[in-house]
């Protein structure tokens, strides 16, 4: 029925067929997990954030001054206070730096992070 050349051809094609798919499910996953990681260190930054904001308003709030390292509520940052503004830099939990900058004027809650992501 079939001469020996195209049933190589026919289980070449099923074979590239098959490869092809496998492929496709494994790039997929791969993507799968990299948009997975990116949001859980979204969520890390998030609450890192949180965690200084609230110290450094806490101490402009109680006149108390802010300049060296602090740890807080899990999170190791950096912070330094000026006359008219604060900066403070997190060490996150997956090892990166991330800067804040906030003015000392604003009231507790009131502050809008600047990221500075290198």
């Amino acid at each position: 029925m079939f001469k020996k050349g195209s049933v190589s051809i026919y289980f070449l094609s099923i074979f590239i067929l098959i490869t092809t798919v496998i492929s496709v499910i494994a790039q997929n996953n791969m993507c799968r997990t990299r948009a997975l990681e990116n949001l859980r260190r979204t969520n890390d930054y998030l609450s890192a954030e949180e965690a200084v904001i609230r110290f450094i308003s806490c101490c402009l709030k109680n006149g108390t001054p802010v300049s060296g390292h602090y740890a807080y509520a899990g999170v190791s940052f950096y912070a330094e206070c000026g006359t008219d503004s604060c900066l403070a830099q997190i060490s996150s939990p997956v090892s990166e730096m991330l800067d804040i900058q906030l003015c000392t004027d604003m009231h507790i809650y009131d502050y809008v992070p600047i990221r500075d992501e290198d």
